[in-house]
């Protein structure tokens, strides 16, 4: 970031808290895609156990693999949402740091 015009650096921030706002928005999608998988995965899971469809192995184990997966999927994109969160705060406070030092430069002028 350059210290000499202020206009450049709250434009930098002001694109990183877009970028990680664009982040925040895949990591919620990506967390319902894989809440969806895991119901999927368990309803499917079960109507195989219990002989509610034609009992398949098959079947059994792509189910338990859709489980699994999603709940990998889930953690993954929970922590990466989570530091997005982290960052995009940050992003806040140096954006309310570098508007403030604006704010004093034009009134002390």
């Amino acid at each position: 970031m350059n210290d000499d015009d202020p206009g450049a650096e709250l434009a930098d921030i002001e694109e990183r808290i877009e970028h990680l706002r664009d982040t925040i928005e895949s990591c919620r999608k990506a967390m319902l895609l894989s809440r969806g998988a895991i119901i999927a995965g368990s309803v499917l899971f079960v109507a195989n156990l219990i002989g509610v469809i034609a009992p398949s192995l098959l079947l059994g184990l792509l189910s338990f693999t859709a489980i699994v997966a999603g709940i990998v999927w889930l953690g993954a994109n929970k922590s990466s949402r989570e530091e997005a969160l982290a960052a995009l705060k940050l992003a806040q406070s140096h954006w309310r740091t570098a508007t403030d030092q604006i704010e004093m430069s034009t009134i002390g002028e």
